[in-house]
This record gives C-alpha cells, structure tokens and sequence, in this order.
C-alpha cells in the first residue's frame, strides 16, 4: 500500500480490507502482519539521524543517491546492486560512530 503521510484508520484496497495504525504500520485488519508503511521519507530521515545518529552525507546517499543510482540504471538496462551499496553506506556509518 502506497499509504506515506495517511493518517490512522481503515482502508479498502480493492478488495482487501487494511489499516494505518498509529504506529504508521499499514497491516490487514486483524491480522499481524505487515502490509505497507504510512511513514514518509522525511519521517525516515529523521529516524536515521536521530537513533542511528547518520550525517548528512551518509543521509543523502541512502536515501537519495541509492535510488536516483537505480533509476539512472534501470533507464538505461545496466544492472546494480543497490543493496551492496546501501550496506556499503551503513557499514562506512557502523565504523564511523563505533556501532560495528
């Protein structure tokens, strides 16, 4: 569910019954799982700066290079491995703050 900035409450989608708790977890009513996600990206982003304490640079690249990185690469048929970069990002931030 494409849900980022909905508030709480119910939602049908097609047939398929969910709700954004406060939490800002999206999941199937009564059911646990996970469906989807109501946060946005500057919600993330402030998450990533205050609990694992990135910088700017290490914000930027994450959240935005990576993706920008695969659209560039996707355009024109070329592959990449976003998640080695992405690890690549948070083992370079692991070492930078002692959180190895």
């Amino acid at each position: 569910m494409a849900a980022a900035s909905a508030p709480p409450g119910k939602y049908s989608i097609s047939n398929i019954e969910v709700e954004v708790g406060k939490d800002k977890i999206v999941r199937k009513i009564g059911e646990e799982n996970l469906a989807g996600s109501a946060i946005t990206m500057k919600e993330v982003e402030k998450l990533l700066r205050d609990r694992l304490m990135m910088n700017d640079q290490e914000l930027r690249e994450v959240l935005y290079e990576n993706a920008k990185n695969l659209m560039e690469k996707e355009k024109s048929n070329q592959s990449i491995d976003s998640n080695n970069r992405t690890d690549e990002a948070v083992r370079r931030h692991r070492f930078r703050t002692g959180k190895i």
